[in-house]
């Protein structure tokens, strides 16, 4: 079987990454020639960092023009068995232009709710494919609208790469967030919380992110991610959080960091916004919170008793490796990618 895959980024790229990259190893084992087609390379994400400026603007739609250059070559070559597109193939076309540039037969694939930025596309784009794979129940009754070909597959973890550290006793205990920097705007809200944390116990934040943000108002510990050392960085945490909003857009979003923390033995707590919700059972594997109290209480459980953090981060751990691993998942996935492909 031949599979050529239209991801938006490269590996740095935390959706391109976790929806097909760490599959690639056990795609090829079960002898599928599984070929990914990349828009967006790793500069793509320096661009995205930099200050904005007129020679930058001009600089980065050449880059874009080039890669759309680049992926409309591809297609006219691509002649393979099956044919999966994460997102859409060119973002900043109209649905009219780059149907023109579709497949007869392709599999749509989401882990976000992109059609809220893109209302008149992402529908079209659902309807007209073969089936659609989403990451949660939030987008999959948001396809089944438009399709009656729907799959669920969360976004999973190797849990085998990401595995936990002893954790460094030093007096202090680490709080830790880590994410792109699109997503500082969540952390900011637990500025009140971290202020307050600050006062009662001897505690350190740390943010890790591609680069540094500027506008928290408590003391932080920058990390600059690095995605050789990543399951390293992560496991300073003792305790990791993932404030979201209570909106549809946090709702579509599959838990990766959440569930990084936890393969990691990390005690989280979460807003519990969309599969949230499902990955958490309250008090067992991890915390939600909503209210700011909320996150002060639930984090405070955390910083005061090692033996809760221990037993909490065990069966966060034994979660992940049972439901939501790569392991577990891509008998799943290779069955969907059999069943349509030609």
């Amino acid at each position: 079987m031949k599979v050529r895959y239209y991801t938006k980024y490269s590996d740095l790229g935390p959706s391109s990454r976790y929806r097909v990259f760490q599959f690639l190893d056990l795609f090829q084992n079960q002898g599928v020639d599984l070929r990914v087609q990349t828009l967006f390379d790793d500069s793509y994400f320096e661009f995205l960092r930099s200050s904005s400026s007129l020679s930058r603007t001009i600089q980065k739609s050449g880059y874009v023009a080039s890669r759309f250059e680049e992926r409309r070559k591809a297609l006219r070559g691509d002649h393979s068995n099956l044919t999966i597109i994460e997102q859409q193939l060119f973002p900043y076309i109209p649905y009219p232009i780059e149907k023109h540039f579709l497949p007869d037969r392709y599999l749509l694939e989401m882990d976000d709710a992109i059609y809220l930025t893109h209302p008149k596309k992402i529908p079209e784009l659902v309807r007209t494919a073969s089936a659609v794979l989403v990451g949660n129940r939030t987008l999959a009754d948001f396809a089944g609208r438009f399709n009656q070909n729907v799959h669920i597959v969360p976004t999973v973890l190797n849990t085998d790469i990401f595995r936990p550290a002893t954790k460094i006793n030093d007096g202090k205990i680490r709080i830790g967030w880590s994410g792109l920097e699109y997503n500082f705007k969540y952390l900011k809200r637990l500025s009140p919380v971290f202020s307050h944390l600050k006062t009662k116990y001897p505690v350190e934040f740390v943010v890790l992110s591609g680069s540094e943000p500027r506008n928290l108002e408590f003391p932080f510990r920058f990390v600059k991610w690095d995605s050789k050392h990543e399951v390293e960085q992560m496991n300073q945490f003792d305790i990791g959080v993932m404030p979201l909003e209570m909106d549809e857009w946090s709702r579509s979003k599959c838990g990766m960091k959440l569930l990084q923390y936890m393969a990691l033995k990390i005690p989280s707590v979460a807003t519990p916004a969309g599969v949230n919700a499902e990955i958490i059972r309250e008090g067992e594997n991890g915390f939600t919170a909503l209210t700011e109290q909320d996150w002060i209480e639930q984090i405070s459980e955390l910083i005061e008793s090692a033996e809760l953090r221990d037993k909490m981060g065990k069966l966060a751990r034994e979660t992940v490796v049972e439901q939501y691993s790569v392991h577990t998942w891509f008998p799943k996935l290779l069955e969907v990618y059999r069943k349509y492909a030609q």
